[in-house]
């Protein structure tokens, strides 16, 4: 399968940062799935956070 994508006529860009910037503001899909993403990210963050200070508590009483 890689050959028959070689032999594909695509056109070659160059996409620097502002080039990107302007095309994935304009894809409404990349922009919804990325802000899913991070606020996905920082939701499992939170609850790490939180099973961990409980964790490091349990720890703690046991020490004492």
């Amino acid at each position: 399968m890689p050959e028959t994508a070689r032999a594909l006529p695509l056109e070659k860009i160059t996409v620097d940062k502002a080039a990107f910037d302007r095309l994935h503001a304009q894809d409404r899909m990349a922009t919804d799935k990325l802000k899913e993403g991070i606020e996905g990210f920082s939701a499992a963050l939170v609850k790490l956070e939180t099973l961990l200070a409980k964790r490091l508590a349990e720890l703690e009483a046991a020490a004492a």
